[in-house]
Formats: C-alpha cells, structure tokens, sequence
C-alpha cells in the first residue's frame, strides 16, 4: 500500500510538472487549439490519477474482502478437518470398548461353564466317595467266624 501512494505521488508530481511545462509552451506562443488541446488533456490524465487512489483502495478493499473471505473458508474446513478426525477416534474407540465388553462376556460366559462343570465333577466325586465309604463300612463275612457259629 505505501508502494502505491509513493508511485502515485511521484506520478501526480511528474503530471504537474508536465502542466506546468505545457502552459508555459501555451505562453510562449504556439497554437492556441493545440494549447488548448494539449492542457485539456493534460487536465484529464490528472484527473485520472488522481482518481486512481480511490481505485487503489477500492482494489485493496476487495483483496482485503477476498482475503477473508478465503481466511474463513480457511478456518471452517479445519474445524470440519478436527471434527471428522475427533468422530473417527471417538466412532474407533467406540469399537474397542464394544470388542473388549463382547470378550469380557465371553470370558465370563467361559467361565461359567468351567465352574458348573468343576462343580457337576466334585459333585460325581463327593457321591463315588460316598459309596467307597458305605461299601468299605459294611463287614465281609468272614468265612472263619462262619464255621465257628456253625459248631
């Protein structure tokens, strides 16, 4: 922006100095059309760049516009960028927690049945013990004392 009001003003500068030359030509004497002319025109192309600032800043306005426009465009696809990674890890950690709930149940489930088989076979234990014991309690006629009661 300060480039630009230094060239305009070195411009403005050069464009009087050249009015400045062109009215003492009209003095001197030549044409007065050509004079005429040549001031107008000269008029026109100062005009010109004085009106260029305005355009200047109308030009830097919308590049300024635009760049915002763009700054924001910016920022909302890094919001929408956050956004769908932060739903990628949460929809992925959602998984884990469902994958290890359903090996947790398993394992419970597993063991469950461990234990209700560990149970059925201490049961099946507990009554073969129990019928050893009841066939060793009860006494084997002994075929000695069977001939002594005989007598």
């Amino acid at each position: 922006m300060r480039q630009t009001q230094e060239a305009l003003a070195r411009i403005l500068s050069e464009l009087a100095q050249k009015r400045q030359a062109d009215e003492v030509i009209m003095a001197v004497g030549t044409e007065p059309a050509i004079q005429a002319e040549r001031l107008r025109v000269a008029k026109e192309a100062e005009e010109r760049f004085k009106a260029q600032p305005f355009q200047t800043e109308a030009d830097f306005a919308e590049r300024l516009r635009v760049q915002r426009i763009q700054g924001e465009a910016e920022r909302v696809r890094r919001v929408d960028d956050v956004q769908k990674n932060m739903n990628m890890q949460i929809a992925t950690l959602q998984q884990q927690m469902r994958e290890m709930e359903a090996k947790r149940e398993r394992e419970r489930k597993a063991a469950r049945r461990t234990q209700k088989f560990q149970a059925s076979e201490l049961r099946d234990l507990r009554a073969t013990s129990a019928q050893a014991q009841h066939a060793t309690v009860a006494p084997i006629p002994d075929s000695v004392s069977q001939i002594k009661t005989e007598s």
